[in-house]
């Protein structure tokens, strides 16, 4: 860039200015940077679609200046390619934790609205694609959580504290995602048994009466009843995703 006759620093040059003209320096960002990266593409608080590349690209930068004082000593260019892998499977972990509780707030929204029979998406870039309504306002709810209680400050810290990658780590992972599959069925548990009631009674509704037209008035019905059901329990959820969201 070009301004008042002199040539103004790009982005890699500030950056290499913020940390230092030393060598060791950039290595150890480049291995922050590595380390970064699972968290910017699994956790959805982090903007997922919402934020451009270049954005990503910058707050992975700028997470990575943070990281610098906790990188091991940088290898040399031969061993750069399999630390930056290191880097990054340490950080795996971390991020597939932090991930794991707010994609399981998306995923029982996701469930409430197949139990109501909805199978519209919102366009909305802050969620994945395809999400659906109560899904994505559920993911929000937990983003927002996260981001208000000081979760980038939190993923952060346990990035700078993540062990070398190891079979007990991703033993770990896996709990986690199965905690996070238990927790998105608890959480829409109480609409499930909502949906088995109305089912059970408009099939004998079904059975008892004789006009055809019964099945086209109790399909609405049911969708309507799931949904008196999450407006009762909705303050109950929110309040749980405020939680969750708070110790990712």
């Amino acid at each position: 860039m070009v301004a008042e006759g002199r040539v103004e620093p790009g982005l890699v040059e500030s950056i290499a200015r913020g940390v230092g003209a030393s060598g060791d320096d950039l290595a150890r960002l480049g291995a922050g940077w590595a380390r970064v990266t699972p968290s910017l593409v699994l956790v959805p608080a982090l903007g997922l679609r919402a934020l451009p590349a270049a954005a990503r690209v910058v707050l992975g930068g700028v997470l990575a200046m943070i990281l610098i004082p906790a990188m091991p000593a940088p290898q040399g260019p031969a061993g750069a390619p399999l630390e930056l892998l290191t880097e990054a499977a340490r950080g795996l972990p971390v991020a597939a934790t932090a991930a794991a509780l707010l994609w399981a707030a998306s995923q029982a929204g996701g469930l409430i609205d197949d139990l109501r029979r909805e199978r519209g998406a919102a366009a909305l870039p802050v969620v994945e694609s395809g999400a659906p309504a109560t899904g994505a306002l559920f993911s929000m709810l937990a983003s927002i959580a996260f981001l208000e209680t000081g979760g980038p400050a939190r993923l952060t810290r346990a990035l700078a504290q993540a062990p070398p990658p190891t079979a007990a780590a991703a033993v770990e992972v896996a709990a986690h995602l199965v905690a996070g599959i238990e927790l998105a069925l608890a959480l829409a548990a109480p609409l499930v048994v909502v949906s088995l009631v109305t089912e059970l009674g408009g099939a004998l509704v079904a059975r008892a009466a004789t006009p055809a037209w019964i099945d086209a008035l109790l399909a609405p019905a049911r969708s309507l009843a799931v949904l008196c059901a999450l407006a009762l329990v909705l303050e109950r959820i929110a309040e749980l995703l405020v939680v969750l969201g708070a110790r990712a």
